[in-house]
């Protein structure tokens, strides 16, 4: 039929291409496979040229000729100067139903576009085809019709009432990630001297974070928020004495924190307490201490983004943190997070062994700068 339709263009027969559409039109309901786009293209080019010199639309067969096959032979060069490529359009606001396949002269489909002009478009579902020309029509709007379901004798199953709405439910969430980053120790002491002077400590470190909330009453819940860094090696200078040295000895300062959250869907508060651990250096021999400190967080929760600041305070010791991570992939309440996570604290000491005259005060200053990779669960959807 395509060749016969372009011998009859040869010969300024348009009477026969028309009879040809004519008879092309009348199989469209019978055809049970997909169609051949090239075949269709070069189709339209015919129509095209008999449209185009009865001074009819042309450019609505031209336009899909040419987006089905841009390089589609046999068009006049007359008639593409006077032709120009049509705006693009948008998708449909409606999904394809499951189960359904479309195609769009001759080309699979997954996200439908709004149509204008001249096309083919063909449903397969339940192995059955629908095959419709198009002009200035948009898709069927049956084709995306939500299906009534039937119960055992072919009647039409009422929809359940719909559920009023109401406070949004929360389940709890959760984030489980890995620490890449750099740790930084500090001890000031004044007067320094060689038993407790000043001192550094800078290394790369690693290690594993978690954090989670879980609502038990409306809004309000329970939280918890762990990290144990490990930093190996380090760079160790003292002041008084120069120079430095590469220690391999791990230094593990872990902070954790618990206690009660005001929990909203995309917005919570952490009011508790927990612990967090800085040393001192006296003598050359590194000595850990733990420091109970109050928690206070605010938080905000998103599918894109989420952003926590939290810290607290006692007269002997502080800490601060802000946290900022944001998806990069996942679905489903899941998602991938990466950002910057920044920590400081601090602290003071009491000299244990002066050798001579009164006990000197160290004060102890911990930073560190992190890459934070998480896996989360519990987020706002998208």
């Amino acid at each position: 039929m395509v060749k016969a339709s372009e011998t009859a263009i040869n010969q300024d027969d348009a009477y026969k291409h028309k009879t040809l559409m004519a008879e092309f039109l009348r199989s469209l309901p019978c055809v049970e496979t997909q169609l051949p786009k090239d075949a269709w293209a070069q189709f339209l080019v015919s129509e095209a040229i008999v449209r185009y010199a009865s001074e009819q639309d042309w450019k609505n067969a031209l336009n899909t000729a040419l987006n089905v096959w841009p390089d589609v032979p046999g068009v006049p060069e007359f008639i593409l100067d006077e032709w120009g490529p049509e705006a693009p359009k948008g998708p449909l606001d409606t999904p394809t139903p499951a189960g359904t396949t479309l195609f769009l002269d001759g080309v699979l489909v997954t996200r439908p576009l709004m149509l204008t002009g001249l096309h083919i478009v063909q449903r397969l579902r339940d192995g059955k085809w629908d095959t419709r020309l198009l002009e200035d029509e948009n898709w069927p709007a049956e084709w995306f019709a939500k299906e009534v379901e039937l119960d055992d004798d072919g009647n039409p199953i009422a929809a359940p009432d719909p559920v009023p709405d109401g406070p949004v439910e929360i389940k709890g969430r959760a984030a489980i990630g890995v620490l890449v980053g750099a740790g930084f120790e500090s001890q000031a002491v004044d007067p320094a001297g060689n038993y407790l002077g000043n001192a550094q400590h800078t290394g790369p470190l690693s290690g594993l974070s978690f954090w989670g909330e879980i609502p038990f009453a409306s809004s309000f819940g329970m939280f918890a928020d762990a990290k144990v860094p490990v930093q190996i090696p380090s760079v160790r200078t003292e002041a008084e004495e120069g120079g430095f040295e590469i220690s391999t000895d791990p230094i593990i300062l872990p902070d954790a924190y618990t206690g009660f959250a005001v929990i909203l869907p995309e917005f919570a508060v952490h009011v508790g307490g927990g612990i967090t651990q800085l040393r001192v250096n006296e003598g050359g021999n590194p000595r850990t201490f733990t420091f109970p400190q109050p928690r206070i967080a605010i938080q905000s929760v998103s599918w894109k983004a989420d952003f926590m600041l939290g810290g607290g305070y006692t007269p002997s010791a502080t800490h601060v943190d802000l946290k900022a991570t944001f998806h990069v992939g996942g679905n489903d309440g899941m998602s991938w997070r990466i950002g910057p996570l920044f920590e400081a604290a601090n602290a003071k000491f009491v000299e244990e062994k002066p050798k001579v005259g009164k006990a000197r005060t160290a004060s102890v200053f911990r930073g560190r700068a992190i890459l934070l990779v998480s896996v989360t669960w519990g987020r706002p959807e998208a």
